[in-house]
C-alpha cells in the first residue's frame, strides 16, 4: 500500500465544495432552531446568507423593543428584506410614532399580526397600506377601528392578500351602505371571531363583484345562523375546510336548533371540524344540530371529520349524538371519510384519576360508534392545537 506524502511546509489541505443546494436543505432543517442557525451563521462564507434568512424572517416588536436597535441592524438592506413575518403587540398609538424608523425599512412583509394594538387610526392605516403593499397574511386581534368603513378600507389597501384573520375586532355601529370589496378577489383563508356585527363582514365579502372562492373558513358565530348560513351558500364548492363553533346562549338557541348550518352546497369539502361551544352546554355532541349539519354535507370527498367535546370529566359522554353520526357516516356518499377525530380536554396528568376518566370515554365512545371504529378511521385524544 503506497503512503500518502506529508505535506510541505507551504501546502493547503483542498477545501471540499458542498453544492449550495445542499447546504441550504440541511439550513432549511434548522429553520426553527436559532442557536444552531447563529453557530452555522459563521461556518463559512457559503452558509451565511441562508443562515442569515432564517434567522431574520420573522420580527416581533413591543413596547420593549429595542427599536432604535433594530433600526440600526436593518440598516443593511439585504438583512431588511429577509423579513417576511412581522406580529406587533400592544403598540397603541402613542407609541406607534417610535416604530416609524422601523418599520419603514422593511418593505419585504408578507406576513403581518396587530395584536392589542388599540385604534387603529387613519395615519396609521396609511402609513401600512403604503408600506406593506405585498402583504399576503393579515392578523388584527383585540383591535378598533373608528367605522367599518374604515376597517374594509383598511382591507383593501392589501390587493395580494390570501389570508384574513379578524378576532375581537371591534368599530361603531353606525347605519349605512357596504363598501365595495373588489380588491379581495384573492383570499382563500378566513378566520371571524367576535367581531362586532359579524354579519356585516360576511355580507362585503359576499357582496364582492368577484365572488369570495374560499377554500378555508374558521368561525365563531354568536348571531343569529342565517347571516352564516347564507355566506356558506355563496362559498359553494370552493370551500374545502371549515372549521365551526358559536356561541349557544339562550338568545340564539332555538334559532341554531331550528336551523342547523346547511353544508349542502359545500360539493368540495374535505375537512369539517366543529370546536367546542362557547358557553353552556359545554358538550357538542349533547346537541341535535351536529349530525344534522353533518348529514347535510354535499360532499362526496370529506376526508376529515373532527368533533371537540369538553367538560367529559363531568359531563357523560353524548353517546346517542355520535350513535346518529355513526350511521351517518356508514352511508355511501360519507365513505371517502378517513378519519373521525373525537378530541378531548383531559390530558395526561390532568387532576387525579385522569387514566380512569379516559377509560371511561374511550369505552363509551367506541360502543356508541362501532361501525366508525370497525372502519378503523376513530381518533380519541387531546386536541392537536
Amino acid at each position: 500500500m503506497q503512503e500518502v506524502p506529508p505535506l510541505t511546509s507551504g501546502a493547503s489541505s483542498p477545501e471540499t465544495e458542498i453544492p449550495q443546494e445542499l447546504t441550504d436543505m440541511v439550513l432549511d432543517l434548522l429553520s426553527h432552531d436559532l442557536k444552531s442557525l447563529r453557530s452555522c451563521s459563521l461556518v463559512a462564507r457559503q452558509w451565511r446568507p441562508r443562515s442569515q434568512y432564517h434567522l431574520h424572517r420573522s420580527l416581533k416588536v413591543c413596547r420593549q423593543t429595542d427599536i432604535k436597535l433594530l433600526a440600526s441592524i436593518y440598516q443593511d438592506e439585504l438583512l431588511a428584506s429577509y423579513v417576511r413575518t412581522l406580529d406587533i403587540e400592544r403598540m397603541w398609538s402613542p407609541f406607534w410614532d417610535s416604530t416609524h424608523s422601523l418599520l419603514q425599512i422593511l418593505g419585504e412583509v408578507r406576513s403581518l399580526s396587530l395584536v392589542s394594538v388599540g385604534d387603529i387610526n387613519q395615519e396609521m392605516r396609511q402609513f401600512m397600506a403604503a408600506r406593506f403593499t405585498h402583504l399576503r397574511y393579515l392578523s388584527l386581534s383585540f383591535v378598533t377601528f373608528d367605522t367599518f368603513a374604515a376597517l374594509t378600507s383598511f382591507l383593501n389597501a392589501f390587493p395580494a392578500l390570501t389570508h384574513l384573520s379578524v378576532k375581537n375586532v371591534y368599530w361603531s355601529r353606525k347605519e349605512g351602505l357596504l363598501p365595495d370589496a373588489d380588491s379581495l378577489h384573492r383570499l382563500r383563508d378566513v378566520s371571524i371571531g367576535f367581531c362586532t356585527d359579524q354579519h356585516l363582514l360576511l355580507r362585503w365579502l359576499a357582496g364582492a363583484a368577484d365572488k369570495p372562492r374560499l377554500e378555508s373558513l374558521a368561525v365563531t358565530w354568536y348571531e343569529k345562523s342565517d347571516a352564516i348560513r347564507e355566506f356558506m351558500h355563496c362559498l359553494g364548492p370552493h370551500l374545502q375546510r371549515l372549521t365551526f363553533s358559536y356561541v349557544f346562549s339562550d338568545e340564539f338557541s332555538r334559532d341554531w336548533r331550528e336551523h342547523p348550518l346547511d353544508l349542502s352546497s359545500n360539493t368540495g369539502l374535505r375537512e369539517l371540524e366543529f370546536g367546542a361551544n362557547v358557553m353552556l352546554p359545554y358538550v357538542w355532541g349533547s346537541l341535535p344540530t351536529i349530525p344534522e349539519m353533518v348529514a347535510s354535507s354535499g360532499s362526496a370527498c370529506l376526508q376529515r371529520l373532527s368533533i371537540h367535546l369538553t367538560n367529559l370529566d363531568e359531563e357523560p359522554v353524548p353517546s346517542a349524538s355520535l350513535s346518529t353520526i355513526d350511521d351517518i357516516l356508514s352511508r355511501p356518499q360519507f365513505r371517502s371519510v378517513e378519519h373521525l377525530n373525537l378530541y378531548t380536554d383531559i390530558k395526561a396528568g390532568h387532576g387525579s384519576g385522569w387514566e380512569q376518566c379516559m377509560e371511561r370515554i374511550v369505552g363509551s365512545v367506541h360502543r356508541a360508534v362501532p361501525k366508525t371504529l370497525q372502519r378503523g378511521i376513530l381518533h380519541i385524544g387531546p386536541s392537536e392545537k
